[in-house]
């Protein structure tokens, strides 16, 4: 149930997106900042994806609530060694579980009525027992990157990027790299911290990822967007995929302290981020 709360908890994102400060029912021109996990492969290798439900209804589910930014192309590209890679946005999939993920997230809130999460989670359960491939190639974290996401990449990834003048983070590793990582993690955390929620979390995200069968797929995640929270000299020195590695090694050489005190400083530098979550 962990693994689960989380992984809805990343999908929510996308809902959570459209909310600001000050603001109670959001619009689409106040999307706060975001950062992603995408999962690009080659479009060759893409199921076509028919609509389950009446693009109007989605449409006006996210209007109002700003849940999905709508200037968000349909399909992401990426060019990696050679090859055209394609992430799409599979916006009517991504809405449906956002509204299911805030309703476990925020259990009896008035924020998400239950008679829209029911029907919502309805028509997800409904798709999945017909056969569609029902998955999302997105997950979405407002103001913050999960701590989680580090643990899938090496700090020789990290590219920094400019993008209207604002400088950027973006990691990227082939999927089969990013499943390795994320096993070994989910080892140590479970040898070491047994019984651990972490590890339960670390296991979910490696099981989104093992539902990309393609060899050449590609996951890149990107805090451009969040990056702007940040002054430009922070992003250039920011090592928390480093920091987050050598927590986990510390940590399987027996090191609690050492593990701790590593893990402590990526939670410090993106406390202030993550509160954020709770302020819009």
């Amino acid at each position: 149930m962990v693994a689960w709360t989380a992984f809805y908890r990343d999908l929510a994102g996308s809902c959570m997106a459209g909310w600001r400060e000050g603001c109670d029912m959001p619009t689409l021109g106040s999307m706060i900042k975001t950062a992603q996990l995408r999962v690009y492969v080659p479009e060759a290798e893409l199921t076509p994806v028919e609509p389950i439900v009446d693009l109007g209804m989605i449409a006006s589910m996210v209007e109002p609530w700003g849940m999905v930014d709508t200037a968000e192309p349909p399909m992401r590209t990426l060019e990696w060694d050679g090859r055209l890679l394609s992430c799409p946005r599979n916006l009517e999939f991504r809405v449906l579980e956002a509204v299911v993920g805030l309703s476990v997230v925020f259990d009896r809130s008035a924020l998400i009525p239950a008679e829209v999460a029911e029907w919502a989670r309805g028509v997800l359960v409904g798709a999945l027992r017909s056969g569609r491939p029902v998955r999302s190639h997105i997950l979405t974290s407002p103001w913050h990157v999960p701590m989680r996401w580090f643990v899938a990449f090496s700090p020789d990834e990290k590219v920094i990027e400019q993008s209207s003048g604002d400088m950027g983070i973006v990691y990227r590793t082939p999927v089969a790299e990013a499943l390795v990582r994320i096993e070994e993690a989910a080892d140590i955390l479970e040898q070491t911290m047994n019984p651990s929620p972490v590890a339960a979390e670390v296991s979910g995200l490696g099981d989104w990822l093992d539902s990309f069968a393609s060899p050449d797929a590609v996951l890149e995640l990107d805090y451009s967007s969040v990056g702007g929270l940040f002054g430009d000299a922070d992003l250039v020195l920011d090592d928390s995929v480093e920091e987050v590695a050598l927590s986990l090694r510390a940590l399987a050489e027996g090191d609690a302290p050492e593990a701790f005190a590593r893990y402590g400083r990526v939670v410090s530098r993106w406390e202030p981020a993550f509160s954020l979550s709770y302020l819009n």
